[in-house]
C-alpha cells in the first residue's frame, strides 16, 4: 500500500471521527480501501478547479452519445469520454467524502436556489422537455396563470396547499374533469417576492378543455380570498417547451433560450433552498435520457438540420483537456436539410 495512502488513512482518521463518529469513519476507511486497490492509485491526487470554455469544433472524436426525445424535439449530447467513477460518496446530511483525495467535506449551506445555478439550469431544460413531450396547441390543452393580490405572498408552502385546495374544488364543481385532468404547475416568485403559478392541463381523454374564466375566478378567489387567474390556449409553436421556458420562469438556461428579457436569473434569490419549481401529475411524461451509439443516434435524427449546436471542453488546473462534450438539438417538424459530408 502506498506510503501516500497510510498518511492520508491517519490523518483522516482523525479528521472523520471528529465529523461523523466511530461508525461512519469506518465505512469511509472502507471505501478509501476500495478505491485505492481498484484504481491503483494513491489517495493524495492532485485537484483543482475545472474550466469549461466554448469552442467552435471538437478537436477529437466523441464516442459516446446520449439522447432524449421530447414531442418532435431531439437533443443530443455527445462526449469524448465517460465518467465511470463516482466522485464524491454522501456520508450524511451534512458531509461527503470525496474519493479521489479521501477528504471528507461538508456539503454548502443553499440559502436559495441562486446558489446551485447549474441545478436550476437542468431544471429548467427538463420542464422544457416535459412541455414538448406533453402539451401542445389543440384544444384539449390550456394554460393559466394564478396570482395572489394584496400584501406580496412569500410562503412557498401556503401556494402548495392553496393550489391543492383549488385543484380539489376544481374537481367537485366540475365532476367531468375530476379524473380526466393531467397537469404541470411552474412556480415563479414576482418581483416583489410574492409568488405565483404557472397551471399547464390537458385532459387524458383529449377532450376539449374548457371551464369559463368567471369559474376558474371564482374558485382561486374562494381558496386565497384575492387573486387573479389569467387563462390562455398554448401558442402553435414546433418547440412550445422553448416558447414556455422563457415565459414561466425568468431563470438561466443551459439551451439556448432566453428568457425575460434584462431580468435573467434576477428572481432566483427569492426561490428557497431545495423549493420544488416544478409538480406534474402522475400520468405526465418526464422524457428520459438513453445511451445510443452514433449509428443509432443519426437513424433517429434523419436529415434534420440541428436549430442548436455548441461545443464545451473542460481543462483541468494543468491546461489538460479531460472532456469535450456537444450539444445539439434537433426539430423534426422543421424543413429537413441533408447534412454536408464533405
Amino acid at each position: 500500500m502506498p506510503v501516500e495512502s497510510v498518511q492520508t488513512w491517519s490523518r483522516h482518521k482523525r479528521q472523520t471521527e471528529l465529523k461523523t463518529g466511530q461508525g461512519e469513519a469506518l465505512f469511509i476507511y472502507l471505501i478509501v480501501m476500495y478505491q485505492d486497490v481498484r484504481n491503483c492509485l494513491t489517495i493524495c491526487q492532485k485537484g483543482g478547479k475545472m474550466e469549461v470554455r466554448e469552442v467552435q469544433s471538437p478537436v477529437t472524436e466523441l464516442r459516446y452519445a446520449r439522447v432524449r426525445k421530447a414531442g418532435n424535439v431531439i437533443d443530443l449530447r455527445e462526449y469524448e469520454k465517460l465518467n465511470h467513477q463516482m466522485n464524491i460518496t454522501r456520508i450524511n446530511e451534512e458531509s461527503y467524502f470525496v474519493n479521489s483525495t479521501g477528504e471528507v467535506k461538508d456539503y454548502s449551506k443553499m440559502e436559495t436556489r441562486a446558489d446551485n445555478v447549474q441545478t436550476v439550469a437542468k431544471t429548467m431544460d427538463t420542464i422544457g422537455a416535459i412541455i414538448n413531450a406533453n402539451f401542445n396547441a389543440g384544444p384539449d390543452c390550456a394554460w393559466m396563470t394564478l396570482t395572489y393580490g394584496g400584501e406580496p405572498m412569500r410562503d412557498s408552502q401556503k401556494l402548495y396547499k392553496d393550489r391543492k385546495e383549488f385543484m380539489k374544488r376544481i374537481g367537485r364543481q366540475f365532476p367531468k374533469y375530476k379524473d380526466n385532468l393531467e397537469y404541470m404547475s411552474v412556480v415563479e416568485p414576482q418581483a416583489s417576492g410574492s409568488f405565483h403559478t404557472h397551471e399547464l392541463w390537458k385532459t387524458k381523454d383529449g377532450t376539449r378543455l374548457f371551464i369559463p374564466h368567471k369559474h376558474l375566478y371564482r374558485i382561486w378567489n374562494d381558496v386565497v380570498g384575492s387573486g387573479g387567474v389569467n387563462v390562455q390556449r398554448l401558442t402553435k409553436s414546433d418547440n412550445i417547451g422553448a416558447y414556455l421556458r422563457a415565459y414561466l420562469c425568468n431563470l438561466p438556461d443551459e439551451s439556448g433560450g432566453k428568457t425575460k428579457a434584462g431580468q435573467k436569473g434576477s428572481r432566483l434569490p427569492l426561490y428557497p433552498a431545495k423549493m420544488n419549481i416544478y409538480r406534474c401529475s402522475k400520468g405526465i411524461i418526464v422524457p428520459k435520457w438513453d445511451r445510443m451509439i452514433d449509428k443509432k443516434t443519426k437513424e433517429i435524427i434523419g436529415s434534420t438540420s440541428p436549430n442548436y449546436l455548441k461545443v464545451r471542453e473542460v481543462i483541468d488546473d494543468l491546461g489538460n483537456r479531460v472532456q469535450t462534450i456537444r450539444q445539439t438539438q434537433y426539430n423534426t417538424m422543421r424543413k429537413q436539410v441533408k447534412h454536408d459530408e464533405n
